[in-house]
C-alpha cells in the first residue's frame, strides 16, 4: 500500500469553494487560488483533505506525494493535467503537468499524486 508523504504545505485564500484533494492554480489575489480546470492553467499544487469554501484559508500540498482525485482512468506512471472540477487526468503534449500518478484508478477515485515542482 502506497504511503502519501506530503512536503511543503502552505496556506492559501480560496478564492471559490474547492474540495477536498483537488488541483489548484493561482488565484488573482497572490495569496488567493482557484480550481484547476484545464491542462493549461499554471499549476499550483493540490488541496488536502478539508474542503475550503470561499474566502476561507486552504491548505496546498506544493511537493511531495498527495491524495488527488481523478477525473479518467488512470494508470500509475502517467503525467498528471487538470480537467474539469480539478479532477487529474492523464497530460498530453503541450499540457502543464502538475506530477506523476502513483496509484491505477477511475473516474472519482482519490488516487496518489507525485507533485512536481
Amino acid at each position: 500500500m502506497l504511503t502519501n508523504k506530503p512536503d511543503k504545505i502552505s496556506n492559501y485564500v480560496a478564492e471559490e469553494d474547492i474540495p477536498a484533494h483537488t488541483l489548484v492554480t493561482f488565484g488573482t489575489d497572490d495569496a488567493g487560488c482557484n480550481i484547476a480546470v484545464a491542462a493549461t492553467d499554471a499549476p499550483l499544487g493540490v488541496t488536502t483533505e478539508i474542503d475550503a469554501l470561499k474566502d476561507e484559508r486552504c491548505d496546498v500540498i506544493l511537493t511531495g506525494i498527495a491524495p488527488v482525485l481523478y477525473g479518467a482512468d488512470i494508470t500509475k506512471g502517467d503525467p498528471l493535467t487538470a480537467g474539469a472540477d480539478g479532477k487529474a487526468v492523464k497530460a498530453g503534449d503541450g499540457d502543464l503537468v502538475f506530477g506523476t500518478a502513483m496509484l491505477d484508478g477511475t473516474t472519482d477515485d482519490i488516487g496518489s499524486i507525485n507533485l512536481h515542482k
